[in-house]
């Protein structure tokens, strides 16, 4: 039974991770932003239950606060930390917001700290593909130049560049695993997929007569979060650390999404999703598209779920949620 710090466990990726661990019967410390009881009611049904679990301890601290979350850390002496909290919106601008930057590089920066006098201790951070920004060519690789357009791309890529020197300078095991998108029915709702899938299954229901998107040719490199989170625990399970793209190399569009999730549904596209100019973003030159070859040569991972079959789990979820709430 390995002793585990988590951060992030109320999200997609964190809950996954936590069921995954405890299905192993490893002890979890989570850091869990601090709330009123009002708002841990309407938490999942997913992430009740894995506060209920005796072998869950919860600490309620902001990663903002950096000291704290050295306290934690240090109290703690886990012999393993997946670092997966922090902010999830990415912003449009390279100004951004101040307290991204301090919540995303200080939180790594004090459990960096907190391990590195602790052989054993091992550690995984969840860096992205934001790091590459506006990239020269595609697909990208651990080796690509690296320039941000985004303050959250910024604080990502400082806090990868840190969990580098503390593998370099004090011989840490740390690692940065550099995810691609990647989907499931816990996505937040205000994230792309989520908007298509719940809200077509909302049409198919009556609840709402159509959805409106941007640029239904914008591409992604879209991957599945329980194969992603697989290749965490095999990242910090593979016997030498490193920084690994976690990706699937191959593109869908938008326009993709939602022919599968229309088919799923039996709706016609053309009647149920219009365009909206306030969505829009430009279109890349070059595509962020991950090749993912270092993590499937050196540690045996590679993505399962194929993007249709994804697609299609995530529509019949949302369809029956809409079902059992009206």
């Amino acid at each position: 039974m390995a002793r585990v710090l988590l951060t992030g466990v109320t999200g997609q990726d964190g809950s996954y991770l936590a069921e995954s661990l405890l299905a192993n019967d490893h002890e979890i410390h989570c850091i869990v932003r601090p709330s009123q009881p009002s708002a841990d009611q309407v938490l999942p049904s997913y992430v009740r239950a894995l506060f209920s679990d005796s072998r869950v301890h919860r600490y309620d601290v902001d990663l903002s606060d950096s000291d704290a979350v050295f306290g934690v850390c240090r109290k703690v002496e886990p012999d393993l930390v997946y670092h997966l909290g922090g902010p999830t919106r990415v912003d449009s601008n390279v100004g951004g917001n101040a307290g991204v930057f301090k919540t995303i590089f200080g939180s790594t920066k004090a459990l960096l700290e907190a391990i590195k006098d602790r052989a054993r201790a091992r550690l995984f951070f969840a860096g992205t593909s934001e790091i590459f920004g506006a990239p020269s060519k595609a697909p990208q690789d651990e080796q690509t130049a690296r320039q941000p357009r985004s303050m959250y791309g910024f604080a990502k890529l400082a806090a990868t560049d840190l969990v580098e020197r503390h593998r370099t300078k004090f011989g840490s095991f740390a690692c940065t695993g550099i995810l691609y998108n990647h989907e499931s029915p816990r996505r937040e709702p205000y994230f792309l997929s989520r908007k298509v899938t719940r809200g077509l299954a909302r049409v198919s229901l009556g609840l709402q007569s159509n959805i409106a998107l941007g640029n239904l040719e914008a591409r992604r490199d879209w991957g599945y979060a329980p194969d992603y989170v697989e290749a965490m625990q095999r990242i910090l399970d593979h016997d030498q650390p490193g920084d690994f793209v976690i990706a699937t190399g191959r593109m869908h569009s938008v326009r993709d999404l939602v022919t599968i999730a229309c088919n799923a549904l039996k709706l016609d596209p053309e009647q149920c999703v219009g365009q909206d100019k306030r969505f829009y973003r430009p279109v890349e030159a070059v595509p962020l598209c991950g090749d993912a070859g270092r993590i499937h040569r050196q540690v045996g991972w590679s993505s399962g779920k194929p993007f249709q079959d994804m697609i299609e789990e995530m529509v019949e979820k949302d369809l029956y949620a809409e079902r059992r709430l009206n």
